[in-house]
């Protein structure tokens, strides 16, 4: 994400334009791939990535799509809703494009802060899981999703008390900050309730779940 947004300032300062843009996301890609490709060849870890180990088994391949197909197919739909959405975007003007685009760019830093507790989370659910901790596994959820808020709320205070200045540096056009600061209102009010609704529904089925796992067990 660093490269990534230093690299679209430094291509729209360079008057690079979209084509710029694009050649810097595709560039932050490839190097988030290298580093975490190295990062498994190398180091001796829990996972370690050997190329002469690579097999294909069907096995494998059965249960990859059993997990993998209904997850492409929810991506897609979230996808799709997303192409309706820019196209409403799109609609309503260059300066509300131009508002949405730069408050994206802001309102990523707030997304990868809540992103990165739950995959933190689900790497330790999964691990005592497989280990039949049922008790850590409840620790961890609770204490993931308040170090979550707690993160996420000072990421969202941060940001928002300096949204403007954030972009600013994008555009220089006050109808375009203005209208950008509108969208990170919005949308990190969508964050508040998302995580609202979270802690009052899929939080207790979770534990409802547990539960049941446990009595099997037993």
């Amino acid at each position: 994400s660093i490269v990534n947004i230093a690299g679209n300032l430094l291509a729209v300062f360079l008057g690079f334009g979209l084509a710029g843009v694009v050649t810097v996301t595709a560039i932050a890609n490839y190097i988030s791939s290298g580093l975490l490709l190295r990062l498994l060849r190398y180091e001796h870890g829990v996972l370690h990535f050997y190329p002469g180990a690579i097999r294909v088994r069907m096995e494998d391949i059965k249960e990859i799509l059993r997990v993998g197909v209904p997850a492409g197919i929810q991506g897609m739909v979230f996808n799709f809703s997303n192409l309706v959405i820019q196209s409403a975007i799109n609609s309503l003007g260059t300066v509300v494009m131009a508002a949405s685009s730069a408050a994206f760019n802001i309102e990523i830093i707030a997304y990868d802060v809540l992103n990165s507790f739950s995959q933190a989370c689900t790497t330790f659910v999964g691990q005592n899981y497989g280990a039949g901790k049922l008790d850590r596994c409840k620790k961890t959820l609770l204490l993931s999703i308040a170090e979550d808020t707690i993160a996420t709320a000072v990421t969202i205070g941060l940001v928002l008390f300096s949204g403007r200045f954030l972009l600013s540096i994008f555009t220089s056009d006050p109808q375009v900050i203005e209208l950008g600061y509108t969208r990170l209102l919005l949308i990190f009010s969508a964050y508040s309730s998302a995580m609202a609704s979270f802690c009052c529904w899929k939080v207790p089925y979770c534990f409802r779940c547990s539960r049941m796992s446990s009595n099997s067990a037993l």
